[in-house]
């Protein structure tokens, strides 16, 4: 995961379900460089993993996304509404 942060400023960790949890992938490096992380829920590891890298490239690009309005071009067919979470 660092090199992979190191060369291209982020990552995608990719968690099994387990325990009542559902299975969930995140980034991790964006907020090395001031930006937020994103996290999605229930998504195999195949789906999320484009769908994140994607938003971190849009975000590194400068890309602002509004929060808790649907958005239409994150995921295919469907809006996608992104949440903020307190620090």
């Amino acid at each position: 995961i660092r090199q992979r942060v190191r060369v291209r400023g982020w990552d995608v960790v990719s968690v099994p379900a387990q325990a009542g949890i559902p299975p969930h992938s995140y980034t991790a490096g964006l907020a090395l460089g001031g930006l937020h992380e994103f996290i999605v829920f229930g998504f195999s590891p195949g789906l999320a993993r484009p769908v994140l890298s994607d938003l971190a490239q849009r975000v590194r690009d400068g890309e602002c996304f509004p929060t808790n309005v649907g958005i239409e071009d994150v995921l295919p067919g469907m809006p996608a509404v992104l949440l903020g979470v307190p620090r």
